[in-house]
């Protein structure tokens, strides 16, 4: 089996020990949030971040000050997520970013940080 064949049960094996893939997750650089700031992320941002995991770049996106929905494909890593944020301003969706439904809000950044290994990405990308 070629790498890309693997990829679709790869990409749920994250989601099978969120305290592990917590752990072992280090967190981004500071110059990734300097990019992000002249992004335009500030406080009142709407930020759409596709797979989040347990919330290392959801957590500095909220003390930015931004309001964050994050979709993640892993409903450990989502429930995790939720614990990790709970009163905080993320609204978490479980599914395929691919295919989930998403509300008709507009989103001033949208933000994936390594969730997307298929594509070559290996860092933060806004758009």
């Amino acid at each position: 089996m070629s790498g890309d064949d693997q990829l679709p049960s790869r990409r749920g094996s994250f989601d099978e020990d969120p305290d592990n893939y917590q752990a072992a997750r280090p967190g981004y650089p500071p110059r990734v949030y300097e990019v992000l700031a002249e992004c335009g992320l500030r406080p009142g941002t709407r930020v759409l971040e596709i797979g989040p995991g347990t919330g290392q770049m959801t957590r500095p996106l909220v003390d930015a000050g931004a309001s964050v929905l994050a979709v993640e494909l892993g409903g450990w890593l989502a429930a995790r997520l939720r614990t990790n944020l709970a009163g905080r301003d993320v609204t978490v969706i479980e599914g395929d970013f691919a295919t989930v439904p998403l509300p008709d809000d507009t989103f001033d950044l949208a933000v994936c940080a390594t969730a997307f290994p298929q594509a070559g990405s290996c860092g933060v990308h806004a758009v």
